[in-house]
């Protein structure tokens, strides 16, 4: 499902076998045999006793032993272990981006070597997390992170596998309810390296309901598991007031954290919304264009949302 025009598109012993053969074709197997009496009878036991040693003759030949595979090392790491995108959605904001904005207008978080956020889902089930979020920032823009990583109670720590020979790391603690983060984050190798630890916050995200201002209101729903991109599906309605191009419009495309992109389709016409969701939920800030179809009078648009 394609997330689209984001600012910068408009907007992870031994070789079995091979046991030590005789090195002889015909090996020797002698055999002991013991007596043992018991209740007036004896028991004949009879041991068989391997021998290093060759002698003698038989009629089948031995087998032959396969060549053990060459032992081989690598300085390059293992790859990460691959996993499928689980969990909720979670929106984490470095200190001075906490209200963005990221997608819409410029706000300077893609300005020089920062990284702004990460959005995405993030599964922190059990003690074991994986997370896949989008990394926006100067850096790295609307690209992919897969992390791994542990949860220790309520302390987190995972680690991003490298993109663009950059390694994120992500630490701190959650809130009671698990649905909040503070922490830090550090970035290694590449454009984006911190010098030092950076603060950020994160927010597990709900944006079930109904948004409205005085030209439309959307209701929406979100889909309770991600994309392997680590995006939820949007669906839902839209009913404008004055906009006789969209009398029964529909909602799909996704959202990934506090960024939401809904597509806004009614017959062969279809806008194209980014949206932004203030940090306490309250607020949408969106901007929209004609994706498809002929709506001359309201090809474009922007206002805020507020949740009812």
């Amino acid at each position: 499902m394609p997330l689209h025009r984001s600012a910068v598109e408009l907007l992870l012993a031994v070789p079995p076998g091979n046991l030590a053969q005789p090195e002889c074709a015909n090996p020797v197997w002698p055999v002991v045999t013991l007596s043992y009496p018991t209740a007036g009878l004896s028991v004949l036991i009879i041991v068989v006793i391997t021998l290093s040693g060759c002698g003698g003759s038989d009629s089948s030949p031995a087998a032959t032993a396969s060549p053990a595979a060459p032992t081989t090392t690598s300085s390059s790491p293992a790859p990460p272990a691959t996993f499928i995108a689980s969990g909720d959605s979670w929106d984490f904001r470095v200190a001075g981006f906490e209200d963005g904005p990221i997608v819409l207008g410029t706000g300077g978080y893609n300005a020089g070597p920062r990284i702004a956020a990460f959005n995405g889902a993030l599964d922190l089930s059990g003690t074991s997390v994986t997370a896949v979020l989008a990394v926006w920032g100067g850096c790295i823009n609307d690209t992919q992170a897969r992390f791994t990583g542990t949860r220790n109670g309520l302390e987190l720590d995972m680690v991003a596998a490298p993109i663009k020979s950059v390694t994120l790391r992500v630490t701190g603690t959650l809130s009671p309810d698990m649905r909040g983060f503070s922490g830090t984050y550090t970035a290694t190798g590449g454009a984006c390296s911190t010098a030092a630890a950076e603060p950020i916050t994160g927010q597990r995200v709900e944006l079930d309901g109904v948004w409205s201002d005085s030209s439309l209101r959307m209701t929406i729903a979100l889909a309770t598991v991600p994309s392997d991109k680590g995006s939820f599906a949007l669906t839902g309605t839209v009913v404008f007031a004055n906009n006789p191009c969209f009398p029964d419009a529909v909602v799909s495309n996704a959202a990934r954290g506090r960024l939401v992109f809904p597509d806004v389709k009614s017959g062969n016409n279809v806008y194209l919304f980014d949206g932004e969701v203030s940090r306490d939920f309250k607020q949408m800030r969106y901007r929209y264009f004609l994706g498809g179809g002929s709506c001359p009078a309201n090809s474009s648009g922007d206002g805020t949302l507020l949740r009812k």
